[in-house]
């Protein structure tokens, strides 16, 4: 008697632990997912960020037309010189954020990214 009940006890620590791990693993995957989504826009923002900075524009620009609700890319610049400018890039979900800053510098012309900081 004494065995079963012990043995019913183990079984129900092992359904709960099993039941835990399941649902973390599945919160890992969706925040992982996120996460990566977040980097591509990082990676759109930077394209985005290059193609501004070649037509002399300031300021601060929101992303239109992401395809995922509640998602948003904002893009700001700030010039420290004629010759230098930061980009700051941050991509959100409600819930999640990640920005980089962009140092570009005016060379022969064209500008150029000259450092990268992930997560400022």
């Amino acid at each position: 008697m004494i065995a079963a009940i012990a043995l019913m006890s183990l079984s129900a620590m092992t359904l709960t632990l099993l039941g835990s791990t399941i649902f973390n693993q599945s919160r890992r995957t969706q925040i992982l997912g996120e996460d990566a989504q977040l980097r591509q826009f990082l990676i759109a923002g930077a394209a985005f960020a290059q193609s501004h900075i070649q037509q002399n524009s300031t300021g601060e620009f929101s992303m239109p037309k992401i395809s995922l609700p509640a998602a948003q890319l904002t893009v700001s610049f700030d010039s420290i010189s004629s010759s230098r400018v930061t980009a700051h890039i941050e991509a959100s979900f409600p819930h999640h954020r990640l920005s980089q800053q962009l140092i570009f510098i005016l060379e022969n012309g064209q500008w150029r990214i000259t450092q990268a900081r992930l997560g400022l």
